[in-house]
């Protein structure tokens, strides 16, 4: 359901809950814009791991369009209250819209909201903040446009990149895809060594089997593992939300990188991305500061943007700054955790995280 005709009339603001008013989620999830992280299936896993509750904030037109639509989670928010968060663990989730007047109707009734509820601050994450106001946090974001044309590789890649797949390939490793739970869990152990590797604390399986039960195994997603002698060296998870895609969680062996795994793994589920229709893969978000993951996404021919954090305080009505967490951790620290303590670090921390 879209905007439709040029005249709006009135606005009306709705709030209801995504995972039992299906007509309204399925219209907010047909915007312009709209991402997996608009769906009622990642509602209900931050429900079902964590207990999040999530409501989805509508603007309606007089004869029940849908004409903006953003979901909000309210959070504790230690030792102060709580905040509000579209939506957490999402790259990005915009307020999604056909119309500007229906985006300053929606943030403003979303802040009065904030304001009620006594909020430290409510943050959207991605597009759609109002005229005036300012990013709290800034990151790159790549998408890679799919064409059918393309075959196993996307042609504005760089001439390293077909190098590093062809060498993947004379190495004998291969690409398996699957949907099943235990390729998941075989995916989760490459993840945490790799969170080590990092200095960040990992997400708990419980949360991946989240997605696994609400995205993957429905079908909107899959997991890829690139393989060499019966031994995982990279893997990744692709969530779809119609004929676009995400590249969510990757992982990858350090001591096998020599084989480029990862490149074929890219290749493979570019490739599969394609034959199911796929028109572009968003690569996710990147610190600013994160220059080798950068190149890393560029060399596949992906297209830049700035992706916006804006964070409100509905107090004082201003739009605060705030850190790129992921480049603030104490990495050092949690390198040198055993892996299973740094699992059950990440239990602890991860909903904190959100």
């Amino acid at each position: 359901m879209n905007a439709g005709p040029a005249t709006v009339g009135r606005l009306n603001l709705r709030t209801v809950d995504p995972e039992h008013d299906h007509a309204t989620a399925t219209a907010a999830e047909n915007l312009p814009g709209a991402t997996v992280f608009h769906s009622a299936a990642w509602c209900r896993l931050l429900h079902d791991c964590y207990g999040f509750r999530t409501r989805l904030f509508v603007a309606e037109a007089d004869d029940g369009r849908v004409l903006a639509a953003v979901p909000v989670t309210e959070l504790p928010c230690w030792p102060r209250g709580a905040r509000g968060v579209s939506l957490p663990f999402a790259d990005f989730c915009p307020l999604v819209h056909g119309r500007a007047e229906a985006r300053e109707f929606l943030h403003s009734a979303i802040a009065r909201h904030a304001l009620e509820r006594g909020w430290r601050h409510w943050e959207l994450r991605g597009d759609g903040a109002p005229e005036g106001s300012s990013p709290s946090t800034l990151f790159h974001g790549h998408v890679l446009r799919l064409d059918h044309s393309d075959g196993d590789l996307p042609p504005a890649g760089v001439p390293s990149v077909r190098r590093a797949v062809r060498k993947a390939v004379n190495s004998r490793v291969s690409v398996e895809f699957s949907r099943d739970e235990s390729a998941l869990r075989r995916f989760h152990e490459l993840y945490c060594r790799t969170r080590r590797r990092h200095g960040t604390p990992p997400a708990p399986w419980r949360f991946l089997a989240a997605v696994g039960r609400e995205l993957i195994t429905p079908g909107q997603g899959f997991v890829a593992l690139a393989r060499r002698g019966g031994v995982d060296l990279a893997g990744a998870v692709f969530l779809r939300h119609g004929p676009r895609a995400l590249y969510k969680y990757g992982a990858s062996d350090p001591d096998n990188h020599s084989f480029r795994p990862n490149h074929l793994l890219m290749a493979r589920s570019v490739a599969r991305l394609v034959r199911e229709g796929c028109v572009e893969l968003h690569l996710g978000r990147t610190s600013l500061g994160a220059e080798g993951l950068r190149r890393y996404k560029l060399s596949w021919g992906a297209v830049e943007h700035i992706i916006s954090y804006t964070r409100l305080d509905p107090i004082g009505g201003r739009f605060l700054t705030a850190p790129d967490r992921t480049r603030t951790w104490p990495t050092r620290f949690f390198r040198r955790l055993p892996t299973p303590l740094l699992r059950a670090v990440g239990a602890i921390l991860h909903p904190r995280l959100a």
